[in-house]
């Protein structure tokens, strides 16, 4: 029990309720179930009449005040948030929340006074001046142990985990990492929400108390929610993905027993995550070349899961790595990164495993530094000295790997796999006859400083300077006729 706030809130009570106007008082939370202590804070509605005006409410706030500071605590801030008005003291730093509405709104927070876990209404009130309150209280009194509405209630959170798991993935795809952590932090609160329902304890609904001690025993299964909890750096995120997806899965099979709500559901969300797998694939900037091709394009369609495009995979975990690579069936990791960049990523742990190094990975360095053509114009310098300065490399990727994709499937990327590969990449869809349009479309989706200018200024100068990409790599970068009909043969689908 803490005192002061018994001192603190008999006060309030009997301050305020012989005013005109008032109605009832209502304390919930820790207070009302007489388990407050010193870091409890005090909940309190203040109903008023529908005759009541808006000085009442300045005259409540003035006595609390009064109250307050001549009960040797003062206050130390104030201001008002979700329509309640939030008090901390001076002294002992209490919190005091405060609602002041009208009667007809107590039906709107029965939920609040069911959560503090007071199973008779009655307990909550502390004035009632002609029984308004009880009366609504009683009418309408939620009883979070029934079942017909802890299954709707687990329906409803259920779907908001699917919505903002969904969410969260579509804005790491963007590179959005605050709004994706925002969305991946939604989706773990309900998850533990469900967890917490399916264990019984679904006291308070929204914000299960002691989740990871009370309500998960197990150690092993405590230590999968902790992991899944992740953080704000996004490769945490996209390593939790699938412990959170399947931690959620593991909670709904357990509640469709308890709730009876029928395999069509898990189906149906099984499903979900299965579209959700092949939109969001794991690796930042991962995605099939043909993607934009074929979803967009009636006039040509490319072979799927021969080539795929990506930012750096070394920052993530080399299980999942090498777990994605044998699903795909994919052979070689082409890294164009150059010595320099390995050297200092190597600093920060950006670096593949001895595993994936001897099996998968091929190093093809573009060195970042190149020749000055266009000065003051640093992009545009990059890309034109990308045409004058890599020929070489640019023929061995055509000719030795993009020519036998397929039998050996790759990726290939740069750091960001926005630059570099979306070059390449860009001149690629360009021999294999897709429409500009939908290569500037692909390029744009790795979002990171993309300006679709920068592409076509290097078509720009492929049709201006070099007679068209089939032309620039044949006679600048020397890939021999055979490759490049062996590129168009392996990679596009015959009409």
């Amino acid at each position: 029990m803490n005192p002061i706030i018994d001192r603190i809130a008999y006060k309030i009570e009997e301050g305020i309720k012989s005013l005109e106007f008032i109605e009832g008082i209502v304390l919930y939370g820790g207070f009302a179930r007489k388990s407050h202590d010193y870091y409890s804070d005090l909940d309190l509605f203040i109903y008023l009449n529908e005759f009541s005006n808006e000085n009442i409410e300045k005259e409540i706030k003035q006595i609390v005040i009064e109250i307050l500071n001549n009960d040797d605590e003062g206050i130390s801030n104030q201001f008002e948030i979700y329509n309640k008005w939030i008090i901390f003291t001076e002294k002992t730093f209490i919190k005091i929340e405060i609602g002041i509405k009208k009667i007809e709104e107590a039906k709107e927070d029965i939920i609040y006074i069911a959560e503090s876990m007071i199973t008779n209404p009655i307990e909550a009130i502390g004035y009632d001046k002609n029984n308004r309150v009880k009366q609504i209280y009683l009418e309408n009194w939620i009883d979070l142990s029934d079942i017909n509405r802890l299954k709707a209630l687990f329906k409803e959170k259920i779907y908001k985990f699917i919505y903002y798991f969904e969410r969260c993935l579509a804005n790491l795809a963007k590179d959005d990492e605050y709004r994706a952590y925002m969305n991946y932090s939604l989706s773990f609160y309900k998850l533990a929400e469900l967890k917490a329902m399916v264990e019984d304890k679904h006291y308070n609904l929204y914000q299960p108390s002691r989740f990871t001690t009370d309500i998960i025993d197990n150690w092993d299964l405590r230590n999968k929610y902790y992991r899944a909890s992740a953080g704000l750096r996004k490769y945490d995120m996209i390593d939790q993905r699938d412990n959170l997806k399947n931690l959620f899965l593991g909670v709904l099979k357990k509640g469709m027993d308890k709730f009876n709500l029928g395999k069509a559901i898990f189906s149906d969300i099984q499903n979900f995550f299965k579209k959700v797998d092949e939109k969001y694939l794991l690796f930042k900037n991962l995605r099939d070349i043909a993607l934009i091709p074929n979803n967009f394009s009636d006039e040509i369609k490319i072979k799927e899961g021969l080539i795929f495009r990506s930012a750096s995979l070394s920052k993530n975990n080399s299980g999942m790595i090498l777990e994605f690579l044998k699903e795909k069936k994919i052979k070689h990791i082409l890294d164009i990164r150059c010595k320099d960049e390995l050297e200092n990523y190597i600093k920060y742990n950006n670096f593949y495993d001895d595993e994936l190094k001897e099996n998968y990975v091929i190093n093809i360095p573009f060195k970042i530094e190149v020749n000055t053509y266009i000065p003051d114009k640093p992009y545009e310098n990059f890309y034109y000295a990308f045409l004058k300065d890599f020929r070489d490399e640019l023929g061995l990727i055509f000719e030795k790997y993009f020519s036998n994709a397929s039998k050996n499937r790759l990726i290939i990327h740069c750091e960001g796999g926005k630059d570099r590969t979306g070059v390449i990449i860009a001149l690629l869809l360009d021999l294999l006859g897709v429409d500009r349009e939908l290569i500037l479309q692909d390029y744009l989706l790795s979002y990171s400083d993309t300006n679709r200018k920068y592409i076509e200024f290097i078509f720009e100068i492929i049709d201006n300077e070099y007679i068209g990409t089939e032309e620039f790599l044949r006679n600048q970068c020397n890939v021999s006729e055979k490759a490049i009909q062996n590129i168009k043969k392996v990679l596009v689908f015959n009409k």
